[in-house]
């Protein structure tokens, strides 16, 4: 844990943000009852290093997308004293009904943390491209069609719709405010929409 934690330091400055500074971050910051729900793929190993403790942790499906903030309302519905806060790529978030869970966290009152780990598209797809085809033609040609997302969508904006909270976050030494701020929009009833660019 100490080597893993020496190598979160030694990425504090990174920019865009690096993935495991802000993970150990966010481990530092988050109550120690808060429930962590995981939809990834591309940082799924390191949010097991970094976020993952017994009773606290739930990664329902490994490799499947479009289930995480329907299993954050459902894990909020379980534990509704607890903080849960959802780490979600962008990818998976574009493969949620978003506009219909952050309606149900508005109709009912359920405050989840949404964390989007946004690296701009659908990474590990293009990681299958290059192990199942090395030879093929996204690999040898750098033409990955339906990897990337662009044009990057404003994902914090859809929070106010909903009247829940959102931000942006792109810079390092922003990450304690930002995860400050959520967490106190959470701890007054608001969902939260915290777009981070990896």
């Amino acid at each position: 844990m100490k080597e893993w934690e020496d190598e979160a330091i030694d990425e504090q400055e990174k920019r865009p943000i690096s993935a495991k500074w802000f993970l150990s971050e966010a481990r530092r910051i988050c109550p120690d009852n808060a429930m962590i729900i995981d939809e990834t793929i591309t940082h799924m190993r390191l949010i097991h290093r970094y976020m993952a403790a017994p009773s606290h942790y739930i990664k329902s499906g490994y490799g499947c997308l479009g289930v995480g903030v329907g299993e954050a309302i459902g894990v909020k519905l379980a534990h509704p004293d607890r903080p849960v806060v959802l780490l979600i790529g962008d990818g998976a978030f574009n493969y949620n009904p978003v506009l219909a869970g952050l309606g149900l966290c508005q109709e009912y009152g359920l405050p989840i943390f949404i964390v989007v780990m946004n690296n701009g598209g659908y990474m590990g797809m293009k990681r299958a491209h290059d192990s199942l085809y090395p030879e093929g033609y996204a690999a040898g040609g750098e033409a990955y069609f339906g990897v990337d997302i662009t044009p990057a969508p404003d994902y914090a904006r859809l929070a106010a719709a909903f009247d829940a909270y959102g931000e942006k976050l792109e810079r390092p030494e922003d990450i304690e405010s930002a995860l400050r701020r959520g967490l106190g929009q959470v701890e007054k009833g608001k969902a939260v929409v915290l777009d981070v660019i990896l």
